[in-house]
This record gives C-alpha cells, structure tokens and sequence, in this order.
C-alpha cells in the first residue's frame, strides 16, 4: 500500500498523517506501507513526530513502513536526526 504526502508536513496537517496511517495499518492482511514524499515540500518536528508514531504503529501491527521519494533537504533532516536508517531502509516500491 502506498500513500502519498504532498504539501508541507508540520503542525496542521500531522494528525492527518497519524489518522490515515492508522487507519492504513488496520487493514487485513497489509505487509508493507510505503509513504511516497515525491510531493512533500517541508517538514517540522511535529511532522516528524507523525512519522515515529506511524514507524511504532507499523512495528506493533508486523507491518514494514517506509519512505520514498525523499528530498534532499528532508534526507538531511532525517540524517541529522538518525531517522534516515529506520524510516528509509531499502524498501521496495
């Protein structure tokens, strides 16, 4: 299953984000979710939270989550966080 995140990322539009992972992770029989970033333009750190909630979320159901499609300036944010290894592993799309 894929989900795309486009826009900006930040305080108005995460819990967004948390309500469809969510809602994607409880559907039978799913193995993978990959959130495609091709469209995201910025995040802050309350996007960022999302993304660990939905990484927790996608563990506890068995579920591998990942990112693709990452722009450099988001790379580099995730990288200086130590986020890129867990929310970017090479994932299959």
């Amino acid at each position: 299953m894929s989900l795309t995140v486009a826009g900006e990322l930040d305080v108005t539009t995460a819990d967004q984000l948390r309500r469809a992972t969510a809602e994607i992770l409880g559907e039978p029989g799913l193995t993978r979710l990959v959130l495609d970033f091709r469209r995201l333009e910025f995040i802050d750190s309350t996007g960022v939270y999302a993304l660990i909630a939905g990484l927790r979320m996608a563990n506890q159901s068995k579920v591998e989550y990942c990112l693709v499609n990452v722009n450099t300036r988001i790379l580099q944010l995730l990288q200086l966080l130590g986020l890129d290894e867990l929310l970017i592993p090479d994932c299959r799309y």
